[in-house]
């Protein structure tokens, strides 16, 4: 008789531990220092001072005189990244994402 209930509670104290597990592996929290970083940086600026501020870049994207980075900052709302553009070697536009989830 105690076998039937000890199964089950065991397997339902598993899975509550799994949840909270997965949690952190599956939904990560943002790291909100990136954002933090890319409200320091300004319009104008270089591509080296931008790239000392935040650090090397997701992915960079080169086409002529243009280039394209992204940031990723973890966390599941934070797939859009943050997006930095320059053109002739200065910064023209930048996205730092949602809000910056405050």
């Amino acid at each position: 008789m105690k076998k039937k209930f000890f199964i089950p509670i065991v397997l339902v104290l598993t899975l509550i531990i799994l949840v909270f597990i997965a949690d952190h592996v599956f939904f990560p929290k943002p790291n909100r220092q990136v954002y933090e970083n890319c409200n320091m940086i300004q319009i104008g600026m270089t591509y080296d001072e931008v790239v000392q501020i935040m650090g090397k870049p997701t992915s960079e994207t080169r086409n002529g005189n243009e280039i394209k980075l992204l940031y990723l900052a973890g966390g599941i709302q934070t797939e859009t990244g943050i997006g930095l553009e320059f053109k002739d070697g200065s910064l023209v536009s930048k996205n730092c994402g949602a809000d910056n989830f405050k």
